[in-house]
């Protein structure tokens, strides 16, 4: 069930974002989904999202996003089925509930079609960087089809670490 809850509403539950949850939209959604980048950041980023969903009683899922290229696997680019394992060991030693999803395919888009509803709200982590890296592309991809972005800083700590945007 969807269900409209203001972000700032959300945010003063959540000591580390609470600083800046006045700028925060409205947000409405059935769960949470917190894109792979790689372990630690991607852990960070469902350290966040497990707060979120708690302060919004909705569950959260993980979407791995691996690309294929013809019929086989890019795994050079993409988490092995080993990281995957000790990803969601890590999430269960943290007691972060949280639905790993695999999603193959051979044009991002797709996985920002497939594996997410419209206008979902999204976590991600990672570092700034001065150039375009593949976790900017991407965010520009959701933030371009409609979706809600909130990106955490892994150089930073607390309110100054989390940062929401949405197209």
């Amino acid at each position: 069930m969807s269900h409209l809850t203001p972000a700032s509403e959300i945010a003063s539950r959540i000591p580390d974002v609470a600083a800046g949850a006045a700028s925060l939209p409205t947000v409405r959604t059935d769960g949470i989904s917190v894109f792979f980048t790689d372990v630690e950041h991607t852990l960070a980023a469902a350290r966040v999202a497990s707060r979120l969903g708690t302060a919004m009683r909705v569950p959260i899922k993980v979407i791995v996003p691996r690309p294929a290229h013809g019929f086989i696997l890019n795994a050079s680019v993409s988490p092995t089925e080993p990281e995957i394992d000790a990803f969601a060991r890590r999430l269960e030693a943290e007691q972060i509930d949280a639905r790993i999803c695999v999603c193959v395919y051979r044009d991002e888009r797709q996985v920002i079609a497939s594996a997410l509803h419209r206008r979902s709200l999204v976590v991600m982590a990672g570092r700034r960087h001065w150039w375009p890296t593949t976790l900017t592309r991407w965010r520009r991809r959701l933030e371009a089809a409609g979706h809600l972005v909130v990106f955490v800083d892994s150089q930073r700590s607390g309110a100054d670490a989390v940062e929401a945007a949405h197209a």
